[in-house]
């Protein structure tokens, strides 16, 4: 489907419910193991222990940047614990800094995630048509077989995620532009702070 004719689509479109509540949430992916061995079957692979970080979150294996900051020694505490834990092995130590996107309209349905998205180097294209696509500009990406599209009309954006290969919705919204955009933004810098303090303690920066 071109871009014209994903903004000429009124079916998803005109369907696409109002946000009750709109968020925009970057999670730190984290781990509680790793495979010392890839040989054979995932379920036969035996693996070591990671020790997770102890400030409160709502998911075991992920955290908000709203749950991270003040605890940023913390979390690079534990990066550098499970990049020495992993460095005798083959496992890629790449997966270990993966991020997670996803915007939500606080209602049932509302979710558009992107899993295929793992660095802020990724998301920024999308954070950039937030701030400044003009009216029925197209945005698209597809990957792995999950697609966002998203379009422009006045003064709202709306977004789509749905199954490429095998068709499916999993989620779609209408936000307000000016909403969406401050709630991007608002994101985007105290994420990026977030990761200039834990590069700033690893002398790495994966994230982006």
């Amino acid at each position: 489907m071109s871009a014209t004719e994903i903004d000429n689509d009124q079916t998803w479109i005109d369907a696409a419910p109002t946000a009750a509540s709109f968020t925009v949430d970057i999670k730190f992916i984290l781990r509680d193991s790793f495979p010392t061995n890839t040989s054979g079957h995932p379920r036969d692979w035996p693996t070591k222990s990671l020790r997770l970080p102890a400030f409160p979150r709502a998911e075991l294996l992920a955290a908000s940047f709203r749950e991270v900051e003040g605890h940023e020694a913390e979390l690079a505490t534990y990066y550098r614990e499970a990049r020495e834990a992993m460095r005798p092995y083959r496992d890629g130590a790449e997966t270990l800094y993966w991020l997670n996107l996803t915007l939500s309209g606080g209602r049932p349905g509302t979710d558009i995630g992107f899993s295929w998205w793992d660095r802020l180097g990724e998301m920024r294209p999308l954070f950039r048509w937030i701030e400044n696509a003009a009216d029925r500009e197209v945005f698209d990406d597809l990957d792995q077989g999950w697609r966002v599209q998203a379009v422009r009309r006045g003064g709202e954006l709306v977004f789509r995620h749905s199954g490429f290969d095998q068709g499916g919705e999993y989620g779609k919204v209408r936000v307000s532009r000016q909403t969406c955009i401050a709630t991007a933004r608002e994101t985007w810098d105290r994420t990026t702070r977030i990761v200039d303090a834990l590069s700033a303690q690893l002398g790495i920066n994966p994230w982006t």
